[in-house]
């Protein structure tokens, strides 16, 4: 069947969703091997398990009629951290074919239109979490026979599809599954709890049952009544209970007999399950199914149902340019290298996001609207082409959120570049991207200066005569890249003439800007009639830049 929804509401804080959907009835009971917990459902202050959906005052804890007023609008005056209302009604959609059953995945399941038993029909359904408590509760149409139901919890999207199938989600290992079975107008109860264990599934063990079920809770003699007598005792982590008088309803129900708007007795259901308890605490439920059944086994023909979204098993990425530290960088200079720093927040589980991430880069040319909205470099990934092999999510402790940074990259050109960050998904939570403009920063050019001490060294001869005569000539200076005068000169300068006091200056042109040993000789020929003599001595200095000093 298909209800009514009720649309959903974001809360800060805190994801309150209302959709379509019915959380079937169960009565849990604890396994001999299960230690008790410090608390009990039916009676921690968060919500009231009382046989009545009306809320109240002198009772600390919420109640159905805060998650819904009547009309099937969503009220603001609840606390949980997502809720799911569904007005259904009678309707005709059952489940057919044999491969619609609880020990077979959702994939083969069928359902067409058609009618029920009146003690089958589902009319209304509701459920609520608040941290690690899950609270339902569900109402039928008639009470007048025993009822065997079912209730799904689906870690994935199954729900009613066109064509008669079910999706486009399927089983994922770690589902829940419970089973109760009510009889004397539902004053007895059989309750088990199933958790999906597929074939080659992640779950120890086999399955208990068709090796697709393990028990995980409760037994098939063992109820456990959230108000009694006798009551579930201190402790409990499961129990539900059914009304034992008629009940006002705070929305509008039109039962087979009595009058309108009043649970007779026996068709009101609520309970409570401590997911934390079953290790099922940091699971996010994406979907639900209620089922009427043919009998109590697990392999039973299945009836009416009706289901749908629950919560939010969501996931988001906000990424940002940065530095190895995850400090962000609105602009770099071009040379410099730049990372991607990422946030992935999840919704609907206690859980982190883990898993690992891919990260792209577009240089400007590559951008679409602004953004790397597809292609560009693979710095992180999987692909052919990755530079880097995908980054790993590290999880926040205490927190439903983690990190990831990419691996360090040097833009080539001046301009804007942006990142694009891809989570990779989870077994909780799937997969998401961020492309915004928020992912841009900028690569800018830069001038450098640079200096460089440029030495131009000379050599000064002065000729004198031995019995003091004028001095008229000329002196070719000779300069050598060693320390010794030997070899072929590096360079030659002259024949320059000897000045009135018989000087000569090089007049060398060749800078040096690095440290050099060098030499020089001089030879004076004479024009006049004083003889030209010899050559002068090796005249060694070393040309030095690190101290700007020059040695000879």
């Amino acid at each position: 069947m298909f209800g009514r929804p009720v649309s959903g509401t974001a809360l800060r804080g805190r994801q309150r969703v209302r959709r379509s959907g019915l959380v079937g009835v169960a009565v849990l009971s604890l396994l001999a091997v299960m230690s008790v917990p410090a608390s009990a459902v039916h009676d921690d202050g968060v919500f009231e398990l009382d046989r009545n959906a009306v809320d109240d005052t002198a009772i600390s804890g919420d109640d159905w009629d805060l998650l819904d007023d009547g009309a099937g609008d969503p009220d603001t005056d609840d606390s949980a951290d997502a809720s799911s209302f569904t007005f259904d009604g009678r309707g005709p959609t059952i489940f057919t074919g044999g491969g619609s059953k609880d020990d077979l995945n959702t994939t083969g399941w069928k359902h067409k239109n058609g009618s029920t038993p009146d003690k089958d029909e589902l009319l209304d359904g509701f459920a609520a979490r608040y941290g690690d408590t899950l609270y339902f509760g569900a109402d039928r149409y008639s009470a007048s026979g025993d009822a065997q139901m079912g209730f799904w919890f689906f870690q994935e999207e199954v729900t009613p599809q066109a064509g008669g199938s079910f999706g486009p989600g399927q089983h994922v290992d770690g589902d829940v599954l419970v089973l109760s079975n009510f009889t004397g107008g539902g004053s007895n109860t059989n309750i088990r709890v199933f958790q999906w264990n597929g074939p080659g599934g992640a779950i120890a063990g086999s399955g208990d049952i068709n090796g697709t079920l393990d028990l995980i809770g409760g037994t098939e003699d063992d109820p456990a009544d959230c108000v009694g007598p006798p009551s579930v005792g201190d402790g409990d982590p499961f129990c539900a209970t059914v009304n034992i008088a008629p009940e006002d309803s705070p929305w509008a129900f039109d039962p087979k007999s009595g009058a309108n708007d009043i649970f007779p007795v026996g068709h009101f259901y609520e309970g409570g399950i401590d997911l934390d308890f079953l290790d099922l605490g940091d699971e996010c439920f994406a979907s639900f199914l209620a089922e009427t059944r043919s009998s109590a086994s697990v392999d039973a023909t299945l009836k009416d149902f009706v289901g749908g979204s629950f919560e939010s098993c969501e996931s988001s990425v906000t990424t940002t340019p940065s530095d190895a530290n995850g400090v962000a960088l609105p602009s770099i200079v071009l040379g410099s290298s730049i990372y991607d720093s990422a946030l992935i927040e999840g919704t609907g589980s206690d859980n982190a996001p883990t898993g690992t991430m891919d990260f792209f880069i577009c240089s400007p040319a590559q951008l679409t609207a602004g953004a790397c909205a597809t292609g560009g470099t693979e710095v992180n990934g999987s692909g052919a082409g990755a530079l880097n092999p995908p980054a790993t999510v590290t999880p926040i402790v205490n927190t439903s959120n983690s990190t990831a940074i990419s691996a360090a990259f040097t833009p080539t050109s001046i301009g804007t570049w942006c990142w694009r960050g891809v989570y990779n998904g989870d077994d909780t939570y799937p997969p998401a991207t961020d492309a915004s403009t928020g992912e841009c920063f900028t690569v800018t050019d830069i001038a450098s200066t640079t200096t460089a001490q440029k030495w131009l060294p000379n050599d000064t001869a002065t000729v004198t005569a031995a019995g003091g005569s004028t001095i008229a000539g000329s002196v070719t200076f000779s300069l050598y890249e060693n320390g010794t005068c030997a070899g072929t000169a590096a360079a030659t300068f002259g024949p320059i003439a000897v000045d009135g006091s018989g000087v000569a200056v090089s007049n060398n042109t060749t800078y040096y800007t690095t440290v050099k040993t060098i030499s020089w000789k001089a030879v004076f020929t004479s024009s006049n009639s004083v003889a030209s003599g010899p050559a002068s001595h090796c005249e060694t200095m070393t040309v030095s830049v690190l101290n700007n000093d020059l040695g000879s």
